[in-house]
């Protein structure tokens, strides 16, 4: 599948809203980003604008995520770099889980951050429940890895995965 890769902001709340207002999105991270459209604008704006003078070294890598040119928006990829390492998240709308896009699409990342950035380990916290992600990150590389890195989005019991160049 040929899927597109755009800068995240806040025009693409609009298209995202739907899939990932879907509460099944949401079911192993808590509540979701907004309630309306432009809530979500609002939260994709703060998220373009960075992390903020006080981050230091630290960026962050924002995507939506479309099925094809001119396609529907599937999900949208995210990573906060910090030098040669990154925590990296991605959510994807339900009606376009099973058909390997979140695979392809965490993959591309992994490869964006690595030639764009220069990272060369990338860190991941999934619930232990969360099957479908532990597969997905099981098979670009990734490996179960006990916390030698303070991840943002971990939460107490969380598996935390790292993937290494």
């Amino acid at each position: 599948m040929s899927l597109v890769y755009e800068t995240l902001g806040a025009d693409h709340a609009a298209g995202l809203f739907g899939p990932l207002g879907d509460e099944r999105v949401w079911r192993y991270i808590g509540a979701p980003d907004s309630t309306t459209v432009d809530e979500l604008a609002a939260e994709f704006a703060r998220r373009a604008a960075g992390p903020g003078p006080d981050a230091g070294e630290e960026r962050w890598v924002n995507y939506a995520v479309r099925v094809g040119e001119g396609g529907a928006y599937c999900g949208r990829l995210e990573a906060s770099v910090r030098g040669r390492w990154a925590e990296i998240a991605y959510l994807f709308g339900p009606a376009f889980w099973g058909r390997g896009l979140a695979s392809e699409a965490v993959g591309w990342l992994r490869d964006e951050l690595r030639t764009r950035f220069g990272v060369t380990e990338l860190w991941a916290a999934v619930r232990p429940d969360n099957e479908r992600s532990l597969r997905l990150l099981h098979r670009l590389g990734f490996v179960e890895h006990a916390g030698e890195r303070t991840l943002r989005s971990a939460d107490a019991g969380d598996v935390t995965l790292r993937w290494t160049v």
